[in-house]
């Protein structure tokens, strides 16, 4: 992800765009296989992660991976 302005967990832009997600196709149907994943269902995710990076979440820490992870399944609509 490559945002346009840096921000914090939760908090909203005042741009129109946030920025640009990058996604490697074959390396999301790599790690899709290495996981017994679909292709599609790893896209979304990879896509949902990307989004959130762009809104300000991260996941250097424990503590930030457990609320980045929240609002991934929260985006996605799962409970995975």
């Amino acid at each position: 992800s490559f945002p346009l302005q840096e921000l914090a967990a939760g908090e909203r832009a005042n741009v129109e765009a946030l920025g640009d997600i990058a996604i490697s196709l074959p390396i999301v149907k790599r790690e899709a296989s290495a996981a017994g994943l679909t292709f599609k269902s790893h896209l979304r995710r990879m896509l949902a992660h990307g989004l959130l990076h762009l809104l300000g979440y991260d996941h250097g820490t424990p503590d930030e991976a457990r609320v980045m992870e929240q609002a991934e399944r929260r985006l996605l609509g799962s409970s995975r």
